[in-house]
């Protein structure tokens, strides 16, 4: 079983209200909501130590800055990408209610 996590950052989440489970394939996505960067590393270290996590993505509201403390927060041993959007796209983010 492949185990990777999913964290959205929204204010007013936590972690340990806001997640669920899927299991598909026998693979097992985690999805955590949190408010914060740092919310969002202590989330990732635990999951990757706890849960055997071998990958996690990061929502667009993490950028560059906030990824980089998610791979410092898992010293480097599991691949962390995070959502960016284009340009383009990003023009339409803020007519989003």
């Amino acid at each position: 079983m492949f185990t990777w996590a999913f964290i959205f950052k929204s204010e007013d989440c936590n972690h340990e209200q806001h997640h669920t489970e899927l299991l598909h394939c026998g693979n097992r996505l985690l999805i955590y909501g949190v408010s914060t960067i740092e919310e969002g590393a202590k989330v990732a270290k635990k999951i990757m130590e706890e849960e055997n996590c071998l990958l996690i993505e990061l929502c667009g509201g993490f950028c560059s800055e906030g990824a980089r403390t998610v791979i410092e927060a898992v010293e480097c041993k599991i691949p962390v990408g995070h959502i960016e959007y284009l340009p383009e796209a990003r023009e339409k983010l803020y007519m989003v209610p």
